[in-house]
Formats: C-alpha cells, sequence, structure tokens
C-alpha cells in the first residue's frame, strides 16, 4: 500500500482546501434552467447548463429560443437570462473581508437580462457593472 508522508498529505490536503474555497466565491449557482441553456469558457466547446451547476468568471452563460436560465451568485446578486440571450461573467470578486475590492462587471453581448444586486452594490453602487 502507497503512504504519502504526512507533510505531503497535509499540504496537499491545504492545497485543495484553498482551491475550492476560491473556487465557490467566485462563482454563480444556477438556480433554474428552462430550454436550452448552455456555458462555454473562451474558445472551449459549450456544456448544457443544470441546475445547481457553477458559473465561473470568464464564462458565457447562451440561452436558446424560448429558454430561460436563473443564476445566483455568492453575494446574494441575481441575474435572469431571457431568450436568445449571451451574458458573460467579465469579472466576479466578493469578499466579506475585502469591501474596497468587491466587485462584478457582467457582459451583455445579445438579449435581455434583469439583475437584482446584492451585497456588492449595497457596499459600493458603482461596482456592478454591465456592459
Amino acid at each position: 500500500m502507497f503512504e504519502l508522508p504526512k507533510s505531503r498529505f497535509f499540504i496537499m490536503a491545504l492545497m485543495l482546501w484553498a482551491f475550492t474555497s476560491l473556487t465557490a466565491l467566485a462563482q454563480g449557482v444556477v438556480h433554474e434552467v428552462r430550454g436550452q441553456v448552455t456555458i462555454s469558457t473562451g474558445k472551449g466547446a459549450p456544456i448544457p447548463a443544470v441546475v445547481n451547476g457553477k458559473v465561473a468568471q470568464g464564462q458565457t452563460v447562451t440561452t436558446g429560443p424560448k429558454s430561460l436560465v436563473i443564476i445566483r451568485f455568492p453575494d446574494a446578486t441575481v441575474v435572469a437570462l431571457d431568450q436568445n440571450t449571451s451574458f458573460t461573467v467579465r469579472e466576479y470578486n466578493y469578499d466579506e473581508k475585502q469591501p474596497s475590492a468587491m466587485a462584478a462587471l457582467f457582459g451583455l453581448a445579445q438579449g435581455a437580462m434583469r439583475t437584482l444586486t446584492g451585497r456588492i452594490n449595497q457596499n459600493n453602487r458603482e461596482a456592478v457593472r454591465i456592459a
């Protein structure tokens, strides 16, 4: 049986914890999906959006005809995308310990969206932008 030295195991566990904690802070969660909704990163192949799936910085969410998706972010911002919409999370930084660094920049290439802003906007009304 293979055993890692305790120090290596501890370092690996710490790195995994740090990675998952930082990743969780930077992601939205798909709350509802109706119809054809995909998520893509860069020029990568789109994957179908699923309830409880993650939407991270740099990803684009696209809705097809007669489709919609609702995404909730850690600061309680809620984004609802209507049919035939292309939406990108360009920047998302939420850390209650560093309120001055909190910001959200969303891109809307086409379509329609509704947004209920959360704690980032409560802290600084100019920190949430849609371009």
